[in-house]
């Protein structure tokens, strides 16, 4: 079954494309969810859907990758700085 967006999918992610999106599969097709890295298995909502793949953003975190870590700036996420320099 091809997801379709609005759909909120239980993914887990196993790979990280350019630019930082995290990458899961559903049936040969290519989601690449904002905010997740390889290893999290988490619920992502499908907000763009093309022929070739679909675009979705994490709705929650289910199961963290032993590979994340706390951000060193406690303002990242509201600017995106994740450097911690002010």
């Amino acid at each position: 079954m091809i997801p379709k967006k609005g759909a909120i999918l239980d993914l887990t992610i196993d790979r990280v494309a350019f630019g930082g999106q995290g990458i899961a599969r559903v049936d040969g097709l290519v989601i690449f969810v904002k905010g997740a890295i390889p290893g999290d298995r988490v619920n992502a909502l499908i907000f763009r859907k093309k022929k070739a793949y679909a675009e979705a953003k994490m709705q929650e975190l289910l199961d963290p990758s032993p590979d994340r870590i706390e951000a060193p700036c406690p303002y990242f996420g509201i600017c995106g700085d994740a450097s911690g320099s002010t």
